[in-house]
């Protein structure tokens, strides 16, 4: 007797998780289509955080495009106009970091693609077998030679064993900390050290143990770590700072706060000279010397204050800001202009502080003798 061939398998479309579930059930859609425990993604999403926002990004991008298991079988991309249009728009941002990160700069990239064959083949390597779930008995009677036969159903699979990974990686995650704390005061470093002991630990518990509640302390924990590299990769910088210009010195740049601009470490007497002043949000105040004519230049719609009284100042002929002039009280002794920018924020002069800069002192001229 010929057996017929079984029916081909039609492929498997990649859909969102419902079931296996976070955030929006991309990690969980992709360890069911591929076989993989979602951990491992969670996990390489997890770093990908790290290198630019690139994991954010396409993680929103599978989640703005890809459907999830409620769609009917046919559909292989979201039916909303508005999310393929947002999705694509978030996509297009996270190739282009990737791009960045590969090509921007030659060591980077190479390990950038180091780790991306990596988890690639890691991916690959941790596929599992599929499961292959055999129909329950049904529970009814047999008739066998006239008599009634009980047919029982298949006993309850027993509960796995206690696992205390989970709490070991616990443990090694706070160890971590402690350690890395008496090496580096960085606050990143330290958070960075306890997330990666709890990615190993929930990447051994996708192949022995159980871990995954790690989660609880991992999400918040990645959260931060990525918000802080962020602001350390940006180099952003806040408080109330004074800064003290000078010939070597002649720029300086603040993210967040005031800066209060002197002039007593200035050597000699400035000559026409230029020094630059940028607060992203934030005020710039700047403290005339009284031996000094020094000319501010800003945006125009920076507000500018002279003296404590609101000063408009005059259109820059050199370029489309303006120029406010703050008169020496005293003897003038040098001429400076400070380029003076805030986004989000104001310009506040104020004339005779204490006289900057050393004057040359001149030798009396010696008479001839007779």
């Amino acid at each position: 007797m010929q057996m017929s061939p079984p029916p081909p398998v039609a492929p498997r479309p990649f859909r969102r998780s419902n079931s296996d579930r976070i955030f929006g059930g991309v990690a969980g859609g992709l360890g069911q289509y591929w076989n993989v425990d979602p951990v491992i993604l969670r996990v390489a999403f997890g770093v990908s955080l790290l290198f630019g926002g690139f994991g954010l990004f396409a993680y929103l991008a599978l989640w703005l495009l890809v459907p999830d298991e409620t769609a009917p079988p046919g559909t292989r991309i979201s039916d909303s106009w508005g999310l393929r249009i947002l999705g694509a728009i978030v996509a297009f941002i996270a190739a282009g970091i990737g791009l960045g990160l590969l090509f921007g700069d030659a060591n980077g990239g190479v390990l950038i693609g180091a780790l991306v064959a990596g988890i690639v083949v890691w991916i690959a390597m941790s596929r599992r077998a599929p499961v292959v779930q055999a129909e329950p008995a049904e529970v009814g009677y047999a008739y066998s030679g006239g008599q009634p036969t009980t047919v029982l159903a298949a006993p309850p699979v027993p509960p796995r064993p206690r696992s205390y990974l989970g709490l070991i990686g616990l443990c090694a995650a706070i160890a971590a900390a402690g350690v890395t704390m008496l090496i580096t005061d960085n606050p990143t470093a330290i958070m960075a050290s306890s997330l990666l002991a709890l990615a190993v630990t929930m990447v051994i518990g996708a192949f022995r143990g159980r871990a995954r509640w790690l989660l609880i302390f991992a999400v918040p924990l990645l959260v931060l770590v990525s918000a802080s590299s962020q602001v350390q990769r940006a180099d952003i910088t806040t408080g109330q700072v004074t800064w003290q210009p000078t010939a070597d010195q002649e720029s300086y740049s603040l993210s967040l706060g005031v800066v209060d601009v002197k002039f007593d470490d200035w050597d000699g007497q400035p000559d026409g000279d230029e020094v630059d002043v940028d607060v992203t949000v934030g005020d710039i105040r700047i403290a005339a010397p009284r031996n000094w004519e020094v000319r501010v230049v800003t945006d125009q719609g920076t507000t500018t204050y002279l003296d404590g009284l609101r000063e408009n100042g005059v259109p820059d002929p050199d370029g489309a800001g303006k120029v406010i002039l703050a008169k020496p009280t005293g003897a003038q002794q040098g001429m400076l202009t400070v380029n003076a920018t805030t986004l989000a924020g104001g310009v506040y002069i104020d004339t005779g502080a204490p006289a900057a800069g050393n004057t040359p002192v001149i030798a009396p001229k010696k008479e001839k003798k007779a």
